[in-house]
């Protein structure tokens, strides 16, 4: 069983290292059985005596919870920030020594959100400016490119439909109602 001051001796060594602390494969399971033990220790009684023990112990308890979950959070803010910079990297291997079952998962899920998050940025990126050469290409005499500043709903004008359009869309339009749609603020010109 882990003790209070071997709580708080982690929770020192976490909090001054960058890197993660072995806390040992068994950590968690001392945690549980601290806690267990701790609570197990609180009595039944009408005893002054009973009653300040226990009193004492539940202090204890919190106290211990309130370390467990700085250490627990410390650890999650390094391994976030592990997967964040092991993002930029492209391998396959990564350094998951010291860190528990829980925060290896952690660390992948971080790790595979930021890599689709950094994908699909760079892919609207690229499609936005592709949507604009192409569009700017193909303008035709009387029409106007615009770039929609915000999502706009299926709308009709001159007994002709438009939209819906999407924040981002680049567009083709008759030149009043680009002028339109600019002036309201919903579009912006293009050239």
């Amino acid at each position: 069983m882990i003790t209070y001051s071997e709580l708080r001796k982690f929770q020192r060594l976490e909090r001054e290292s960058h890197a993660l602390q072995d806390l040992g494969g068994d950590f968690l399971e001392k945690v549980k059985e601290f806690i267990r033990e701790k609570k197990s220790m609180i009595k039944e009684g009408e005893d002054p005596f009973v009653k300040e023990m226990n009193e004492r112990i539940r202090e204890e308890l919190r106290n211990a919870l309130k370390v467990i979950d700085d250490i627990m959070l410390t650890r999650e803010r390094k391994v976030v920030t592990h997967a964040l910079l092991s993002s930029k990297k492209d391998r396959a291997t990564y350094n998951l020594s010291n860190m528990l079952e829980h925060e290896k998962k952690l660390f992948f899920s971080v790790l595979e959100a930021v890599k689709r998050a950094r994908q699909e940025f760079k892919e609207s990126i690229s499609s936005s400016q592709e949507k604009r050469e192409k569009v700017k290409k193909e303008i035709p005499h009387g029409k106007k490119m615009v770039r929609i500043l915000e999502d706009i709903p299926s709308f009709t004008w001159r007994d002709r439909t438009y939209g819906p359009f999407k924040r981002e869309d680049v567009a083709n339009l008759e030149e009043e109602l680009a002028e339109l749609l600019i002036s309201r603020g919903k579009a912006e010109a293009l050239e």
